[in-house]
C-alpha cells in the first residue's frame, strides 16, 4: 500500500493515518499545488509563529507575523518532478529552504558529490489530524520541528510532538511580486 495513490494527492504509507502529499491537495478550501504562496506556521501555538528566512544572512527564524515587516514569512511552494517539494523564500531560487545534518538554512540546490549529497532543498510533506509534517529528503535527518523559539531537525530517537507540526496559510496570489 506505500505506493497507492488516493485522488485528494496524498500517498498512503504505512500508517493510515500519515500520508505523504505527492500532488496538489486542499488547505481551507484552497489547492496548493506548485507555485502557490503560502506562509508556514507553527501548529497549534496560541500566537502562531511564522517560518521566517532573512535572505541577506540566510538565517531561519520564527516570526510573530506573516506581513511587513517580516517579508521572509512569504514561501513558494515548488513541487519536483519526483513528488517531493521545495519551498522558495520570497520566490527566489537560490534563497530555498535547505537542510542539512542538524540544521537549516537558506541556500541554493546542490550537485549531489562529495558533501553536497548531505545537502537538499527536497522536502516530504506530510498530512495527518495534527497537521502537517515536513522532512528533508535525506537519511540523516528528521522532521524539522521548533523548541524553545529555535528551529531544529529532529533526531531519530526524539518523541513526536506538537513541536514539529506545521500549518499551510495559503497568501494571497502575488507571485509577480515573488518572482526572480
Amino acid at each position: 500500500m506505500a505506493n497507492d495513490h488516493s485522488p485528494s494527492g496524498l500517498r498512503l504509507t504505512m500508517r493510515q493515518d500519515l500520508c505523504r502529499l505527492t500532488m496538489p491537495f486542499l488547505v481551507d478550501g484552497q489547492i496548493i499545488a506548485s507555485g502557490s504562496v503560502i506562509a508556514l506556521a507553527r501548529s497549534g501555538e496560541v500566537a502562531q509563529p511564522y517560518l521566517d528566512g532573512d535572505v541577506f544572512s540566510t538565517h531561519i527564524t520564527l516570526a510573530p507575523l506573516a506581513a511587513e515587516p517580516y517579508t521572509g514569512t512569504r514561501w513558494v511552494i515548488r513541487q519536483d518532478e519526483d513528488g517531493t517539494w521545495g519551498f522558495l523564500n520570497q520566490g527566489q531560487t537560490d534563497k530555498m529552504l535547505v537542510a542539512s545534518a542538524g540544521s537549516v538554512t537558506l541556500g541554493r540546490p546542490l550537485a549531489a558529490a562529495g558533501m553536497a549529497r548531505f545537502v537538499t532543498s527536497r522536502w516530504l510533506l506530510y498530512r495527518d489530524l495534527m497537521g502537517f509534517r515536513l522532512r528533508p529528503v535525506m537519511a540523516v535527518s528528521g522532521w524539522l520541528g521548533a523548541r524553545d523559539g529555535n528551529l531544529i531537525l529532529s533526531e531519530p530517537g526524539d518523541p513526536i510532538g506538537r513541536w514539529i507540526y506545521w500549518d499551510i496559510i495559503p497568501l494571497l496570489d502575488d507571485r509577480a511580486k515573488l518572482r526572480p
